[in-house]
């Protein structure tokens, strides 16, 4: 009995000590880190998706002070693991911690919230929606327990007579120019979780309203402190025969997927992939209820559907959608480089700078024949070309931009669909003297870079921060 207790003590320390050789890897590579460094992360077996991650929201301010303002945060939860990572990761730790750094209470956060992370390789860009989904869902129980009447009042701004809880991935299908909320095919296995996510998708087969609603009060959502990347986009359908216009849509999004234009190319500007997301469409069958009036039946016409963005979040994330498929079904991942800035405006992009854009234009519109010459030039793509759409419009200068982003973080996928790693390069953080460098971060490895190195890696996802111009 005593030498079965005695194996049986040995085993289990075996089995303590192989685990955090697992875990935390030999002593030797870690060392102890004071404040002011970027620190690495330890990768616990194909979790190079989560630490690309983590360096990335690390490298945005408006992501921690978000994080920080939630004051009610229980231990075990998301958000106090994420403020204790992101600390770690900026060298923002009130005491020396290991470098490199394992990240375990986030996945024990999300292993709480029942979501379900299968063995091998994931995607970083679904994993954003479900640590947004799970911040939503942890912020929002706290703060109904101390609700105001704004809870209330503030309406929800997703589709019409459709209630949709959580992130939303908003991208535009390359096929028919559908806006859409939905999972996007990834480079590798989905992160799976006992709930699944609600999708909505725009019903454009409508022309119900001639009366828009305007966007600057427009509430983001009910929660009361939402998610820095949280924005709207507007939408609204014309009538080509009668010019009746349907009334003006909201979408939420949190981040924004952008598909490669078809043929492939060997390179493209990331102001082309948003000029092609907003691009006009013309939209066939569509049942008009001004033309149907006095009508036994509805009438079917054409419509202009135009898309644009109704408030902009504090923090773009844009993703890259570099999977498509072959004419047998096989996927296979494009490397166009996508020639992207440091400072991107995004004034043009809006829906109140397109109406100001479009009244200076009036004036030299021919409405009937321009309109059909229009018409003839869509025939074949489905859309209006950039040469006659309003984003060609000339960007404000800088100084008097409203909506100008400052590169923060760029995340690269390495290696085909089925296999690979993702990497970071990310700015230092934004309270040390090392907060104008640039980071090149895989997994432990952290090293000095330069911002050419990041402009000119074939980006994945790319995290942007509202830039505000001082006052001098």
């Amino acid at each position: 009995m005593d030498q079965e207790r005695t194996l049986l003590i040995v085993a289990v320390g075996v089995a303590v000590a192989v685990g955090c050789f697992v875990l935390w890897g030999p002593s030797t590579f870690r060392s102890k880190r004071k404040k002011g460094h970027v620190v690495g992360l330890l990768n616990l077996g194909h979790t190079c998706f989560l630490n690309t991650l983590l360096q990335a929201l690390a490298s945005c301010p408006n992501v921690m002070d978000w994080l920080m303002q939630h004051k009610d945060n229980k231990d075990g939860s998301l958000v106090s693991a994420l403020q204790k990572v992101l600390h770690v990761l900026n060298g923002e730790h009130d005491s020396e911690i290991c470098d490199p750094y394992a990240p375990t209470e986030v996945i024990s956060a999300l292993v709480r919230h029942n979501w379900v992370i299968s063995p091998g390789e994931q995607d970083a860009h679904e994993l954003i929606h479900v640590i947004l989904e799970t911040l939503e869902d942890e912020m929002t129980s706290s703060s109904a327990k101390n609700g105001s009447l704004s809870d209330i009042l503030l309406p929800e701004t997703g589709a019409q007579g459709d209630d949709v809880k959580g992130p939303c991935i908003v991208s535009k299908s390359v096929q028919n120019g559908d806006v859409k909320c939905d999972g996007d095919q990834h480079l590798s296995s989905p992160i799976s979780r006992y709930r699944p996510i609600r999708r909505i998708r725009m019903q454009e087969n409508d022309i119900t309203s001639s009366l828009p609603q305007s966007v600057d009060n427009l509430p983001i959502q009910t929660q009361q402190n939402p998610s820095p990347f949280r924005g709207t986009l507007t939408s609204q359908l014309k009538c080509t025969e009668c010019g009746f216009k349907s009334a003006l849509r909201f979408d939420k999004f949190d981040t924004l997927s952008l598909p490669l234009p078809t043929p492939a190319k060997r390179q493209h500007t990331l102001q082309t992939l948003l000029n092609n997301f907003v691009s006009t469409e013309i939209v066939k069958d569509v049942s008009c209820s001004n033309c149907s009036k006095e009508q036994e039946k509805p009438v079917l016409t054409t419509a202009m559907k135009t898309l644009n963005f109704g408030k902009l979040p504090k923090c773009l994330c844009f993703h890259i959608v570099r999977t498509t498929w072959n004419a047998d079904g096989s996927p296979w991942k494009r490397e166009d480089f996508v020639d992207f800035p440091e400072f991107l405006i995004m004034d043009n992009y809006t829906h109140s700078q397109v109406q100001r854009n479009a009244r200076k234009k009036m004036k030299n519109l021919e409405n009937g024949d321009n309109f059909k010459e229009i018409l003839r030039e869509t025939e074949v793509n489905g859309n209006i070309s950039s040469t006659t759409s309003q984003k060609q419009a000339e960007s404000p200068s800088p100084s008097n931009a409203k909506h100008m982003y400052r590169l923060k973080a760029v995340v690269v996928h390495t290696g085909d669909i089925n296999s690979g790693h993702f990497i970071t390069y990310r700015k230092g953080p934004i309270k040390s003297l090392i907060r104008h460098r640039w980071f090149y971060t895989s997994d432990m490895l952290v090293r000095r870079a330069t911002l050419c190195d990041a402009l000119l890696s074939n980006a994945y996802m790319l995290f942007y921060e509202k830039h505000v111009i001082p006052v001098i």
